[in-house]
């Protein structure tokens, strides 16, 4: 099927609610620091006079009695994938390899992060650097890896979350929210199929991370629905969003295995 003829991307997917989602996540995890947008005009101006060139950052974090910049982020939606493992030449590697490029020559800034929000991109990506090109990549966790020479960190922040709220799929997984991978690893091990999931549900907004020692660490059990900028939940047909995402990121191949009746929690990276 040729790009042109490709399903249309869900507007809840595209790049701008990426990219406020990813913001969400940011300011849980830096309550202190300014985080400027390109979303926003004035911030944008401000963005762009702080770093003296005109570049495609979209989010970048400040201490606001620090000259420079804490870190500089570009943020990418989940790109095509050529198949399971290997990113689409065109339409996924060579904007993420762009996106590189990018955060290198990026000045006043103490650290430059592509972050993506699809794992088998991340996945895809560390392959590349790792064995493609042979660079020397270290820090290397399920969320993150750290790109040496040119000293750019590529991390993970799934996008979509999913709410888990269906009897039917609350009787086959305990997960209160499922990322995408999650639901590819239900798929894989046969937990549930795609006519298990629900036409209608919704987000999962961001939460702090917290330990499992951690005191406040059940609030992190309490689901919390994504909602768009004038506060409204997003409610959104679960069962198209996986499968154009399934399509997307090459997962046409069809799996042997039925649907198991065992209820199990899924884990971060099973896909």
């Amino acid at each position: 099927m040729s790009e042109s003829n490709k399903p249309s991307e869900p507007d809840v997917l595209k790049k701008p609610e990426c990219i406020r989602f990813v913001q969400e996540v940011l300011k849980i995890e830096n309550p202190d620091l300014k985080i400027y947008s390109s979303r926003r005009m004035q911030s944008y101006a401000k963005l762009n006079d702080k770093l003296d060139e005109d570049i495609d950052i979209v989010l970048a974090i400040q201490d606001e009695n620090d000259k420079e910049f804490h870190s500089v982020i570009i943020v990418e939606k989940t790109l095509r994938m050529e198949n399971r493992t290997e990113l689409h030449r065109t339409y996924g590697l060579k904007r993420l390899k762009a996106d590189v490029n990018t955060l290198t020559v990026t000045k006043n800034a103490r650290n430059k992060i592509l972050i993506v929000t699809n794992r088998s991109n991340f996945y895809a990506l560390e392959k590349y650097y790792k064995y493609t090109r042979k660079m020397s990549v270290s820090s290397t966790t399920l969320e993150n890896f750290i790109l040496d020479e040119p000293n750019v960190e590529i991390r993970l922040v799934e996008f979509p979350v999913f709410q888990n709220s269906s009897n039917n799929m609350q009787s086959k997984v305990e997960n209160y929210s499922l990322t995408f991978s999650q639901i590819l690893g239900g798929f894989q091990y046969g937990l549930f199929g795609l006519k298990d999931l629900p036409t209608q549900g919704y987000l999962e907004a961001p939460k702090e991370k917290r330990g499992f020692n951690d005191p406040k660490s059940a609030e992190n059990l309490i689901s919390t629905t994504w909602r768009d900028e004038n506060l409204n939940p997003i409610q959104v047909d679960i069962r198209a969003l996986v499968a154009f995402l399934y399509e997307k990121t090459g997962f046409m191949t069809k799996r042997k295995g039925g649907i198991s009746n065992s209820r199990r929690k899924i884990t971060p990276g099973v896909n």
